[in-house]
């Protein structure tokens, strides 16, 4: 998931978590947690408010910008695992 404000440095696929994880896990379920509407809108969201130095103005613009983009959030994507924002993995040891 990416995070304005704090470093990016790790970013995985549905099949990269799978490659890395089933080495060492049995893979109960890993599916998206963040679609990419939602990844989309809040990514938008997030540049609106880099610019205004003043935070009352920012926190108004910001709030703003949030109404008008949640329909953004309910988008539906054709290749949705390509494009999610995040993912969750559930596994567990293998013994």
């Amino acid at each position: 998931q990416y995070c304005l404000g704090t470093p990016d440095l790790y970013r995985f696929s549905k099949d990269g978590l799978k490659e890395i994880f089933g080495k060492y896990l049995q893979i109960i379920q890993c599916d998206i947690s963040i679609s990419g509407g939602s990844a989309l809108a809040f990514y938008l969201q997030g540049i609106t408010g880099v610019s205004i130095t003043n935070r009352y103005i920012r926190f108004l613009v910001v709030n703003i910008i949030s109404l008008i983009l949640y329909p953004v959030s309910f988008l539906k994507f054709k290749n949705r695992h390509e494009v999610a924002g995040a993912f969750i993995l559930l596994a567990r040891k293998v013994r």
